[in-house]
């Protein structure tokens, strides 16, 4: 019971923190921009539709501006192309060209020039089915900009004003940019004109009827006094309700909502919406008339030069480099979802309130954690596996919901929320299921940990008596091998204590028998000088005795103040004659030693440093030797150098002997591995390099090349830590 009302806490906590978080991101706006691309993504997937029998565009293209060799449009000229439109019969006339002055033609007379002008002004009043623009508000730098003087007097001047996101794409609608100057945006316009021959007309929504809109609580009748939402009033075709875009309507947090904007409704972006014919089929007659009788004929630029574009969601249907769309092309694609809407034929886009998207949010968050929770008992791999896929699956079915249901029925769903809290959420839950099941393991794992301990702590032991048993008899093995060469150094100064013993003897003989003064003093030095000799090399026999005993003595280490050069001659003579004797080996070896006479004395565990460098010259010469039997005229050739660094001293020992094999060259330090056979045990270059590295802290260096030299370099600090 514990442990289910444990696993619910946990549950709980999980939804808890990834709604809030989400909840928290969405509402700095930081969702934003990553909610309206994933919108643009579904326009892009809606399939292909069939060209509008409602529209047609007529486009200035820059084939026409250059064959005109005249941009803006002169009155005549634009006088020559609304008279065939005109005499076509369409519906409504949308110019979507600012015309707020005279533009007199050049090829005209001043005089010829003004009765064009009068002639356009003329075809303005008189068409009552044509609308110009004027651009209502001011935004980023660019002012308003006034239309046809003439339109506006007759009430059919109409707004080009386009609203930009933060990322400039173009995803609202405005139909009406201010609601003091009262003119509605051109699609709009052209829309209400086209659908009264079919006797529709938008109604104003009641207070009821605007609840299905995502409105904020009134405070004040006038929106632009930002004060408050008006509650009605907005326009309603049948059933459908034109809602305006509210301060936080669907992943909208921090857009700009003046004026009154809906979200557009892109019927497709895989093709062009729209019927289109160029200026130059106008003038020169070259189009059907049939094409516009009836229809909403829009005129405007889409010449690049014209500068008239902007990005949607449709600009990215062409790649990498998204493709902006003509304005005009906006404002028929806004008018045809006006008509489609009025006629029933689609819904208008629409957000749920602040409330009922969190509660959405939280359900899916529920659903899932109570899918991942009865997946806890089940092993690792299996929770793993349904805590990858549960989520992926959630995540398809909002997504398809949301693409053909939901969006189809004119409901922007936050769809990246719900993602984003999955997601957080299956993260939580991963680390509490494997926390929880880390804590079991735990307590099992305590349990074997305490009975091996025991058995781990005595093979630790085991291994330690076994180094130490290897170590000890490596170092007889060094002492055994110098035996030799020691009593070779033993004989020598026995030789000197005899021969100053039977000189001092014979001088004691004819002591007595010499009566003059100054031999007997002479002979007295004599005997003086001799008793030195003999104690000198005495304790010459005490210090090789001394060294021979240290060798095998305990691991204890004492730092000895040292001349290193000192101590590499000693291991050298040492360990050549030593070798020779061993080895049955009198052949002549080039032995050039170059010592820094400058170098410090150095703390050193002497014993334990001598007994490395001798190992090291002893397989210098066996390597050496090797070479030699296969070549006969081959010089063997042994260098010594020694050099101070900064706060090291470095040795270098190198011969011109086999060198080492690249495979052997990253496991010749490593324990029992040889390259000697049967006459190598594995432990020599092992403890060299723990003498070197882990009793001096300095670094063995090996550098070689197999048949050419092998070269081993040693740096260690002028002072031991």
């Amino acid at each position: 019971m514990n442990k289910k009302i444990t696993l619910f806490v946990y549950g709980l906590i999980t939804v808890i923190i990834s709604v809030t978080s989400v909840y928290l991101l969405r509402s700095e706006g930081i969702l934003e921009p990553y909610e309206l691309r994933l919108l643009d993504s579904f326009f892009l997937k809606r399939e292909e539709q069939t060209v509008s029998e409602d529209i047609v565009l007529v486009t200035i293209t820059e084939d026409d501006i250059n064959q005109l060799e005249q941009y803006p449009l002169s009155d005549w000229k634009l006088a020559q192309i609304l008279a065939p439109i005109i005499k076509a019969q369409p519906r409504v006339i949308g110019l979507d060209i600012i015309r707020n002055f005279a533009v007199h033609d050049k090829n005209l007379t001043k005089e010829e020039n003004q009765k064009a002008f009068a002639e356009l002004q003329t075809i303005f009043r008189q068409n009552s089915n044509l609308y110009g623009i004027a651009k209502i508000t001011e935004a980023e730098g660019f002012p308003s900009i006034p239309g046809a003087s003439s339109l506006e007097q007759a009430g059919r001047l109409a707004a080009a004003d386009l609203v930009l996101d933060k990322d400039r794409v173009a995803r609202r609608g405005n139909l009406y940019p201010s609601y003091n100057q009262g003119i509605p945006g051109l699609g709009l316009a052209v829309a209400l004109k086209y659908l009264e021959k079919e006797g529709i007309t938008p109604t104003t929504a009641t207070r009821q009827e605007s609840k299905v809109c995502s409105l904020p609580q009134e405070k004040g009748k006038d929106k632009d006094s930002d004060t408050g939402y008006p509650q009605e009033g907005w326009l309603k075709f049948g059933s459908h309700v034109l809602c305006p875009l509210t301060p936080k309507f669907g992943g909208y947090v921090t857009h700009s909502d003046s004026g009154y904007q809906i979200l557009f409704n892109w019927r497709s972006c895989k093709s062009s919406n729209f019927s289109s014919i160029t200026l130059r089929n106008i003038l020169d007659n070259t189009f059907q008339p049939e094409l516009l009788k009836d229809r909403i004929v829009l005129i405007g630029n889409t010449a690049p030069s014209s500068k008239d574009f902007l990005t949607t969601a449709c600009s990215q249907n062409t790649g990498n480099t998204p493709k902006k769309m003509p304005g005009v092309e906006i404002q028929a694609n806004l008018a045809q979802q006006i008509i489609s809407i009025a006629r029933q034929e689609s819904f208008p886009i629409s957000a749920w309130k602040e409330l009922p998207e969190i509660v959405w949010i939280i359900l899916w968050a529920i659903c899932l954690q109570l899918m991942l929770y009865s997946l806890f008992r089940y092993k690792a791999i299996f929770f793993v596996i349904g805590g990858l896929i549960i989520p992926l699956i959630f995540a398809a079915i909002l997504y398809y919901l949301d693409l053909y249901f939901f969006l189809n029925s004119g409901i922007w769903l936050p769809l990246l929320p719900v993602w984003l809290c999955i997601l957080l959420q299956s993260v939580l839950t991963l680390v509490i299921f494997f926390l929880y099941r880390l804590q079991q393991a735990n307590e099992t794992l305590d349990l074997k940990v305490k009975e091996r301990t025991i058995a781990l702590e005595q093979a630790i032991q085991e291994k330690l008596r076994l180094q130490r048993k290897m170590v000890a008899q490596q170092k007889l093995n060094f002492v055994g091998r110098n035996a030799v060469s020691l009593s070779h150094e033993i004989r020598n100064p026995l030789g000197a204590i005899e021969l100053a013993n039977l000189i001092s003897i014979q001088s004691l003989e004819n002591l007595s028998s010499i009566e003059d003064v100054t031999n007997r003093k002479r002979i007295l030095t004599e005997l003086s000088d001799n008793a030195d000799t003999i104690k000198q090399n005495i304790r010459r026999i005490n210090g090789l005795v001394v060294r021979l005993n240290e060798q095998v003595k305990s691991e204890d280490l004492i730092a000895v103040e040292s001349n290193l050069n000192e101590v590499i001659d000693n291991a050298l003579d040492v360990t050549v004659y030593s070798f020779r004797v061993r080895q049955d080996w009198n052949e002549s070896v080039e032995i050039d030693t170059d010592y820094d006479s400058n170098l410090p004395s150095i703390k050193l565990y002497l014993c334990d440093f001598e007994r490395a460098i001798c190992n090291l010259i002893d397989n210098s010469l066996y390597s050496l030797k090797q070479k030699q039997q296969n070549n006969p005229n081959y010089v063997p050739k042994l260098s010594i150098t020694t050099k101070q660094l900064e706060s090291q001293v470095e040795l270098t020992i190198e011969d011109n002997g086999e060198g080492i094999k690249p495979e052997d060259e990253k496991k010749i330090f490593e324990e029992f591995y040889t390259t000697k056979g049967d006459q190598g045990t594995g432990l020599g270059l092992y403890i060299v390099k723990e003498i070197i590295e882990g009793e001096h802290g300095g670094k063995l260096t090996l550098t070689t090349k197999w048949q050419e030299f092998c070269r081993l370099s040693i740096t260690i600090p002028t002072s031991l830590t």
